[in-house]
């Protein structure tokens, strides 16, 4: 009794603080507010998707054309707007908004995304709850300061992306998986797809689970989204998005680079890491073709990992770690891999942590998974060391990279162990 009564008082005193950690986040962010008031420069994605809502209110169609957006912002929207790179329907939900000026917009805006940040902390802490079978109180404190120094997260809010909303969507759909609400994760993972089209990799997961009502989830949401919005607005901007993604032209517009620069020059991906090598040995790579040398790298990677893994992944398939494992690939094989995209990975770095903390002898695996974890945090940090640095200081600027290939590491090792977290343990095979 005296022990089932300390475990309640623990689990209250973890939750407790876990709700501390987001007033703490909050407390945070409005500092990094008041910093945005100061220097915040609009020439972002959020300043184009306010022009191509402003279009959308008065129009059907128009919203990647460049000139139309700026035409539609001007008066409104401080600095050089760029090109609207999102689907149709993102710019026809946000017209419902279109009455209100631009910092109107941006701080709405930034509320919301401070939503998403709180969500995604709870998900966190119910997640480390769910997996690790109980919550205590060094793992809310872990999950306030995994949260409070991850840098990504500071890029997420001071720019207006909406890799925190993509986030949410993702975890939540995985919290689901236990309790086989698949339609319902495969609509949540279809949602954040149809921002940015990587996730859908996600439903990988599902499927080698044989979980195929996450696919019919899926074309459900395609279906009903894409539906109201022709319905609504008609089919030109859904062709034209098609259309402009496929050849590569909104990202040259936006950039000011060809796609081949694109890709390969400034996502500190694997074709950055060959391209700044070249620098660094005074053999410089054109993009293009370290735009090649990087898939080719990639392909093999992934071959050299399935072949590491052959007799133990698809037994280990259930596990959570197997989930990483594709958030983690996901990533790497995503032509953009800015900073800001990395938020997917911290409540899965936060709950590898937690497990491997919990452990009565983590063991050598634990400093793997730290030098993951804070080389992942510290990444945006390397953006400020210049790429023509002729030293091999340089090639301290693909962090992520590193971090990426760590975290593999970190969960291969675990797989081909059978040392997993599963979400179904009565199926995974030892």
């Amino acid at each position: 009794m005296q022990s089932s009564t300390h475990h309640s008082t623990q689990q209250r005193r973890a939750w407790l603080i876990g709700l501390l950690g987001i007033c703490l986040l909050v407390l945070n962010s409005l500092f990094l507010q008041v910093r945005s008031a100061i220097y915040y420069d609009d020439t972002t994605d959020l300043s184009a998707s306010y022009a191509a809502a402003q279009l959308k209110s008065v129009q059907n169609d128009g919203v990647y054309s460049l000139e139309r957006l700026q035409q539609q912002a001007a008066g409104q929207v401080h600095g050089r707007v760029r090109p609207y790179l999102y689907p149709p329907w993102f710019a026809e939900a946000l017209s419902v908004f279109a009455g209100t000026d631009y910092v109107t917009f941006r701080i709405g805006w930034s509320l919301f995304s401070h939503l998403c940040l709180a969500a995604l902390f709870l998900v966190t802490l119910a997640l480390v709850k769910q997996l690790a079978g109980r919550l205590t109180v060094t793992d809310s404190l872990l999950c306030i300061a995994g949260f409070a120094l991850f840098a990504p997260i500071e890029r997420e809010l001071f720019y207006g992306q909406v890799s925190l909303l993509l986030a949410v969507l993702i975890y939540l759909a995985v919290a689901l998986y236990p309790a086989r609400r698949d339609t319902l994760s495969g609509a949540l993972v279809e949602a954040a797809a149809m921002f940015k089209v990587y996730p859908v990799l996600l439903l990988a997961f599902f499927l080698a689970n044989r979980r195929y009502l996450a696919l019919a989830g899926c074309g459900i949401f395609i279906t009903i989204v894409t539906g109201l919005s022709v319905y609504n607005f008609g089919t030109a901007d859904w062709s034209e998005f098609f259309h402009l993604h496929a050849g590569g032209a909104l990202l040259e517009q936006a950039y000011s680079r060809s796609p081949a620069q694109f890709m390969s020059v400034p996502n500190h991906g694997p074709s950055h890491l060959i391209y700044l090598h070249g620098i660094a040995l005074h053999r410089p790579v054109d993009a293009a073709s370290a735009l090649w040398l990087g898939r080719l790298l990639v392909v093999a990677a992934g071959l050299l990992f399935l072949w590491y893994l052959r007799s133990t992944l698809w037994p280990q398939r259930h596990t959570f770690e197997a989930l990483v494992t594709v958030l983690a690939w996901m990533l790497l094989i995503s032509p953009v891999l800015w900073n800001h995209v990395f938020v997917f990975l911290l409540p899965a770095l936060i709950l590898l942590l937690a497990r491997a903390l919990q452990a009565d002898s983590p063991g050598p695996d634990l400093w793997l998974l730290l030098a993951a974890a804070v080389t992942l945090a510290l990444a945006d940090y390397s953006t400020n060391i210049s790429q023509f640095n002729h030293s091999a200081l340089v090639l301290l600027k693909p962090l992520k990279l590193y971090g990426l290939l760590s975290l593999l590491l970190y969960v291969a090792r675990r797989i081909r162990r059978g040392d997993t977290l599963a979400f179904e343990p009565s199926r995974v095979q030892a």
